[in-house]
């Protein structure tokens, strides 16, 4: 019953903060994300300049990246988007060399165009900027409801999970499921967490 209660009160706050997301206006998501980038900038640069990073591509106004990755990509950094295998219930994630690389994939959600398996992240180590609809002081989050993030930190152990949002996107309290993978930081327009 406590599984089942938990589940409605994720949903409903998943509800709630997909809404409120929705209704920031353009001029509010670019203002946001420039100071969270800025946070991530500084954050990924602290903890390893050599390590891959595994990226998402902002949708339904997701906290800009665009900027971000096209810096990145021009210091040449190994950047890897996902594609979502619904099949499998998985993601699996492929190098970029332009931010014009991709289609759209699965959901709508765009995707790398290519798939190679020389592109494919097969490493162990990584910085895993993941998005979210809500998240905690504690490194907790709740994402869309796949589990797919989920799915890929439980099998992807080394890789360090750095969260992205929104000030107005962190709860005080969470009920994560025992599935779920809380996250090592979480970067957002006034501050960096550490968990």
């Amino acid at each position: 019953m406590i599984g089942q209660e938990s589940q409605v009160v994720t949903s409903e706050i998943r509800s709630f903060h997909r809404v409120l997301r929705n209704r920031m206006t353009d001029e509010a998501v670019k203002y946001h994300s420039t100071y969270v980038r800025r946070n991530l900038r500084k954050l990924v640069a602290r903890l390893d300049s050599n390590l891959p990073i595994l990226c998402f591509y902002p949708i339904k106004n997701e906290i800009d990246l665009i900027p971000l990755y096209k810096e990145w990509l021009n210091q040449k950094r190994d950047l890897y988007f996902p594609v979502t295998d619904l099949k499998n219930h998985r993601l699996d994630f492929y190098r970029i060399r332009s931010i014009q690389d991709f289609a759209l994939g699965t959901m709508n959600i765009p995707e790398p165009i290519d798939r190679e398996d020389d592109l494919a992240f097969h490493g162990a180590e990584g910085i895993a900027v993941t998005p979210g609809l809500v998240f905690n002081r504690k490194g907790d989050r709740i994402g869309y409801g796949g589990g797919f993030y989920d799915r890929f930190f439980a099998s992807h152990p080394m890789v360090l999970r750095v969260g992205v949002s929104y000030g107005n996107q962190v709860e005080l309290n969470l009920m994560p499921n025992p599935w779920d993978m809380p996250l090592d930081y979480l970067a957002t327009e006034k501050r960096i967490y550490k968990f």
